[in-house]
């Protein structure tokens, strides 16, 4: 049940030319709800087949290996960037350059498609931003760097950063720092605005939490750059002062679980009043 995975290797399966063989991408129950119309759509339009196994919309999907023509894709991402991202790391091995042009002028969680193109630039293609949502990617292959480091999980470093918040404490997490190109290493800040004491440099974020019961809400906030950040906010939302609305986050019914309705429903029966938003 990983969409990461799913997408990626449905963007890369595309690249395989060899007539009469083909590629299916599936997972278990909750897999096979989890949205990939706008990417298979996309990919259909560009001259590729693509075939649902079960219900349309959601995998199975048999991608017949053809190769992956280059040209110009229309594609929208509104739903996840992963759709781009999957597209973005095949176009390098495409028959042609290919130019990606997005439906919307903004993608969702940029930030992540911006991890991508940092990647794709290590392994030596430079991609183009002629506009906020066109990438022109040219036919060249990847090149291996002598050695590529894999930063530390920022979505993962939300957790121990928020038992600092409630308890007054102080937590250390390394490897996630400043230079990070992850949008949820920026998730400390919004602990700073819930009266937390943050230091972050290149190598780590440091945090502070206030005396305990008295951390502040922070309000209505957009968590559109952060979104897998999101539960962790709520939690925090729960235990601090005053009433907080998080918006931007719509994109999170459709992962391994609606994670929306199971968060009001899991403070719900810790006796917090939530409640589900449309975004």
């Amino acid at each position: 049940n990983s969409g990461t995975s799913a997408r990626f290797l449905s963007g890369i399966a595309t690249v395989v030319d060899r007539p009469g063989a083909s590629v299916v991408i599936t997972g278990n129950a909750r897999m096979r709800q989890r949205p990939m119309k706008d990417m298979v759509d996309a990919l259909r339009e560009h001259g590729l087949r693509i075939d649902y196994r079960e219900g349309d919309g959601c995998p199975p999907i048999e991608i017949h290996c053809q190769g992956l023509p280059g040209g110009t894709m229309s594609m929208s991402a509104q739903i996840s960037s992963q759709y781009v991202s999957g597209v973005l790391l095949a176009a390098p091995l495409a028959k042609a350059p290919l130019s990606l042009r997005l439906k919307e002028d903004k993608p969702i969680s940029e930030p992540y498609i911006d991890m991508t193109l940092g990647m794709m630039k290590t392994f030596g293609v430079e991609v183009g931003r002629p506009s906020g949502n066109q990438y022109d990617v040219p036919r060249t292959g990847y090149v291996n760097p002598a050695l590529f480091e894999v930063e530390a999980d920022a979505s993962a470093s939300t957790y121990p950063l928020a038992i600092a918040a409630i308890t007054g404490g102080t937590v250390t997490c390394e490897a996630v720092g400043c230079d990070s190109v992850q949008g949820d290493a920026k998730f400390a800040f919004l602990l700073e605005k819930m009266g937390c004491t943050v230091r972050q440099d290149a190598s780590g974020t440091t945090v502070t939490g206030p005396p305990a019961g008295t951390l502040k809400s922070p309000g209505e906030i957009d968590m559109e750059p952060m979104t897998d950040a999101f539960m962790t906010a709520a939690v925090l939302a729960a235990v601090a002062t005053g009433t907080t609305r998080i918006r931007g986050v719509a994109n999170q019914r459709v992962k391994e679980c609606n994670r929306i309705l199971v968060m009001v429903q899991e403070l719900g029966k810790c006796g917090v009043a939530a409640r589900e938003l449309e975004d």
